[in-house]
């Protein structure tokens, strides 16, 4: 398991700044190209939004399932774990084990 750390301790917090816009970026343009959003589910993602923009620190657990259907019509699911640990201004980790691999991502940033 020890050989599964990787530190990153040099990455700038542009990098992470750039990530978070980037997605943010997405996540807003794909808001923008749906049609039909349901007032009250925007409110809610809206308020969410801003609760977890306003704590300091969060954590959160995700069950990936990637399912593909080979040519034969095969049905094939991959399933994965991850948690993300998110302290700021300039601290995460995130762990993702799979059955094909297993990643850690630390960045502990200057502020």
């Amino acid at each position: 398991m020890a050989a599964l750390f990787r530190i990153f301790p040099f990455i700038h917090r542009r990098v992470l700044g750039a990530v978070l816009v980037l997605v943010s970026g997405l996540l807003s343009a794909a808001t923008l190209a749906a049609e039909g959003i349901d007032p009250e589910a925007d409110k809610i993602l809206r308020s969410m939004s801003a609760y977890l923009g306003g704590l300091s620190a969060f954590s959160m657990n995700a069950d990936i399932d990637n399912e593909i259907v080979d040519l034969d019509g095969q049905k094939l699911q991959f399933s994965s774990t991850s948690q993300f640990v998110i302290a700021r201004p300039a601290k995460f980790h995130v762990h993702r084990k799979g059955a094909f691999a297993d990643a850690e991502l630390f960045l502990m940033a200057r502020p």
